[in-house]
């Protein structure tokens, strides 16, 4: 805990950084979202992190959101659909997560206008597996 702190005591991990995108995503860059009022920052790269790979955020804590979208898999998974709690199947394949910051619109259909928005629609969605925090 006290190297944590001492990262998140060290003022550059606060500060906002400009985005630089791998050479496969240059062609998207004027479509990068970040709201003004939210700037990317290490800090919250490093939280995200946390959180993409915490299981302790689904109703069981099973599952991660990394167990759809696994990095060893391109952020997508080599299922026909994703298996959640309690080995529930959903009724949509896990779509590339990496490519995210290319799009306000979240979500497979676009239906979170937001990363902030997608983070609430996880609490009361059923077709994510329950994936909520109780």
């Amino acid at each position: 805990m006290v190297e944590v702190e001492a990262w998140l005591n060290k003022p550059e991990n606060h500060q906002s950084l400009d985005i630089e995108l791998p050479p496969a995503l240059q062609i998207g860059k004027s479509q990068v979202y970040i709201p003004a009022d939210n700037p990317l920052t290490r800090a919250k790269i490093e939280l995200g992190r946390q959180i993409y790979f915490d299981r302790r955020f689904s109703k069981n804590s099973e599952v991660s959101c990394a167990d759809c979208h696994h990095p060893q898999f391109g952020y997508a998974k080599d299922t026909p659909f994703g298996v959640g709690v309690a080995g529930q199947t959903g009724n949509r394949n896990s779509p590339v997560a990496y490519n995210c910051i290319l799009s306000k619109e979240q979500l497979w259909d676009g239906r979170a206008d937001s990363l902030e928005a997608q983070a609430s629609w996880f609490e009361s969605d059923q077709d994510c597996f329950e994936r909520r925090i109780d």
